[in-house]
């Protein structure tokens, strides 16, 4: 989902928030990603990935260089798990505040999905 925002908190203003999450994934820049993942603490969902790259206003052009991957299906508690990786998506996003250039695909999930998606990576792996 792209969002043309001034802040985050015209994201909080949406009428419905549910709306952002059934895409499971925002492209912004690294300062509105930072937002974003501050509002993911505070609304209980996690960044489990970062997949940047360059954008002219047109074109997005992925780089490598730029991917982060945070999930991990062996988690104890989903308090602390949300917090590390909001925590590492944030740093990471941090690092490229001043880039104008730069986009970024933020993919997230709430605790109730990520338990949903571990159970069917688990049964795959029994079968």
């Amino acid at each position: 989902m792209e969002i043309d925002i001034k802040s985050m908190e015209e994201i909080l203003q949406l009428s419905n928030l549910e709306e952002v999450y059934s895409e499971g994934e925002i492209f912004l820049s690294a300062k509105e990603g930072v937002s974003f993942t501050e509002l993911c603490e505070r609304v209980d969902w996690a960044v489990i990935g970062v997949e940047g790259g360059f954008y002219d206003d047109k074109v997005f052009t992925p780089d490598l260089s730029l991917v982060e991957d945070y999930s991990s299906i062996n988690f104890k508690d989903w308090h602390s798990y949300r917090q590390n990786c909001n925590l590492k998506a944030t740093q990471f996003l941090k690092t490229f505040d001043n880039q104008k250039h730069l986009r970024f695909y933020l993919v997230f999930v709430d605790k109730h999905d990520l338990n949903k998606i571990s159970r069917q990576i688990a049964v795959k792996r029994s079968a």
